[in-house]
């Protein structure tokens, strides 16, 4: 595995000292500063953007000459979660992944002599050669580091380590959110086949709310199971072309996330919620 100096040779000489290996804050305690990164079309995207709304996010740190670096990119683990979890995701909306290239001497993540790392990626994807590598805002001491290094930074700016053996998003899923806890999912609709639907307040304390705008008369079967799977609230109805309301009692329930199942027709749905008294 392949070093990355955060310190400069002609440093290191007119010190007269060797490298050390850096030094990691400490994972789950301290907080990370904010900071932002280019994309490769230009864009700016900065961590306490995305940390202010309840999301989480994933930080990959490699180099397109990183052969371990390739094999973990090459798993698609990030792709699949972000296909769930990122922006746009069919489960829910509370995360984000960025892909940051570490190395200045490198600029073109689509002709690596691994191949396009750009290929069949929807999330963030940065190359920027110009700005402080971010890698620095996770270590209390610069040095040497190997690489991939994968992070979460979780909704409250701590972070974990992801282990790149970890191939698997639903293994993922399970990881972050024992290390990040429950973090509130975006109140905006979510489009999903022949109908659309709006989830909130998220977290909720009494009630939540389930608008369905339906193309066609449906009947519709919603059931809230909490952390173990235990079911603890189950209905059904019909619903008319348009926007029809529906409710939870969430109430009497103890405070923690549950999972809210929304079936309309064959077309099926698992919402994260989070009830907080």
């Amino acid at each position: 595995m392949k070093k990355i100096f955060l310190l400069s040779l002609v440093s290191l000489i007119s010190l007269g000292t060797f490298a050390q290996n850096a030094v990691w804050k400490t994972e789950g305690v301290d907080i990370i500063p904010d900071f932002t990164m280019k994309d490769i079309n230009g864009n700016s995207h900065t961590l306490y953007q995305y940390t202010s709304t309840g999301k989480h996010v994933i930080i990959d740190f490699s180099a397109t000459w990183c052969g371990p670096c390739w094999s973990f990119h090459s798993s698609h683990v990030l792709e699949h979660y972000y296909t769930k979890y990122g922006s746009n995701g069919n489960l829910s909306q509370d995360g984000n992944v960025i892909f940051y290239e570490v190395d200045k001497t490198t600029n073109n993540l689509t002709t690596s002599s691994y191949g396009d790392w750009t290929a069949g990626v929807s999330y963030t994807m940065c190359d920027d050669n110009v700005s402080s590598n971010p890698v620095s805002k996770f270590m209390t001491s610069g040095g040497t580091y190997g690489i991939p290094k994968v992070v979460v930074v979780c909704n409250n700016n701590t972070y974990w380590s992801v282990s790149t053996s970890n191939t698997d998003e639903t293994v993922l899923r399970n990881y972050i959110e024992s290390k990040c806890g429950l973090a509130p999912l975006s109140a905006s609709s979510i489009n999903d086949l022949g109908f659309e639907y709006d989830i909130y307040p998220n977290p909720t304390s009494n009630i939540i709310n389930i608008d369905i705008k339906a193309d066609q008369a449906e009947n519709v079967q919603y059931s809230l199971n909490n952390y173990v799977g235990q079911t603890v609230s189950t209905n059904q109805s019909s619903i008319h072309t348009g926007l029809n309301k529906l409710s939870i009692n969430t109430q009497a329930l103890a405070s923690g996330m549950y999972y809210l199942t929304l079936q309309v027709g064959n077309r099926k749905n698992v919402i994260k919620v989070v009830v907080n008294h």
